[in-house]
Parts: C-alpha cells; structure tokens; sequence
C-alpha cells in the first residue's frame, strides 16, 4: 500500500490519482501512477531507508531544480521528496526499452559486432547527458544507470540512461 502523503502530494501537484504497486528492488518499492483518464502515467520510487537528518531541506532544493536536467537522453526524474515517513520518494517517466546488455548478447551469439559509428549512435547522446548532469552537480543521479544492463536501447536505436537514484548523492 502507497505512503497516503505521496498519494495526495501526486494528486494535487500532477493529477496522478491512481497509484498501483508494481514490484520491489533490494531498497525500494516501484509504483505506477496514472491520472484518472489514463493519459498520463509515471513511474514513483518509495526506497525503504529513513533520509539523513537534514536532508529533507536540500532534496526540496533539488526538486525545483529538476527541469535544468531534462535531456532527450535520460528518463526524466520529475520530482522527488521526503515521506512523512521520512524515506525518499522520486516521480519520474516510466523506463522502457531493450537493455543494451541484451543488444550486445544477441550481437556476441550472432558474431555482428558493433560498427563504430552505430556504437557512437547508441551511446552518443548518454554520454552527453553524463556531461551535462555532471556539469549542473548532479552525477550522483546516474549513479546506478550507467552501465549495460540499465542503459535501455529505444526503438530509433538511442540508449537513454534510467536515472533510479535520482537524490542518492545527496543524502
């Protein structure tokens, strides 16, 4: 069962009125919340762990700021806060794709390595995306997202990054 504070908090602030469960990682609780017409759905990531003392103030700083950071690159984190319960919540589009992992397996079983410019494509617009997180003070946001098995392959060939710790670096 959803925290009823972020149920409310996605109500009011985003419309989002359905939210649903939809799995568990080592720390967290995955959701899915929709608005009531199903237009509009995101993925909202409770992790299980209490935020350090004080850190409440600066993770409300971080999520006025969350717009400087929209790439077409990443999986946009859309906000993010502190329960009353005092864990970390982060709202952010849903993740879909082929994991580049699997990209890479097929092409090892099939002996059809990557030719440079098609690696430079898939990878390409992440890189530029770690350099502009890096740049606005956010690396820490990347921190589980950049490597093969999260990097998620788009049907246009892009791999965008899935930002899942989107405040880790700053608790």
């Amino acid at each position: 069962m959803a925290d009823p504070q972020i149920s409310q908090r996605l109500n009011d602030k985003f419309a989002l009125s359905q939210l649903t469960e939809t799995g568990a990682t080592d720390n967290s609780t995955l959701y899915t919340a929709s608005n009531t017409w199903g237009t509009t759905t995101r993925e909202v990531e409770v992790f299980n762990e209490p935020v350090a003392d004080g850190a409440a103030e600066h993770l409300a700083q971080i999520a006025q700021s969350l717009s400087w950071l929209h790439d077409p690159a990443v999986f946009n984190v859309e906000d993010c806060g502190v329960t009353d319960s005092g864990t970390l919540y982060v709202l952010r589009e849903p993740a879909q794709g082929q994991p580049l992992r699997t990209l890479i397996d097929g092409r090892v079983t099939w002996g059809s390595p990557f030719p440079v410019q098609e690696a430079a494509n898939l990878v390409g617009p992440v890189a530029e995306a770690v350099d502009k997180y890096i740049s606005n003070g956010r690396a820490g946001f990347l921190g589980r997202s950049v490597n093969t098995d999260t990097l998620l392959v788009q049907p246009n060939g892009v791999c965008l990054l899935y930002t899942s710790d989107a405040a880790d670096d700053s608790l």
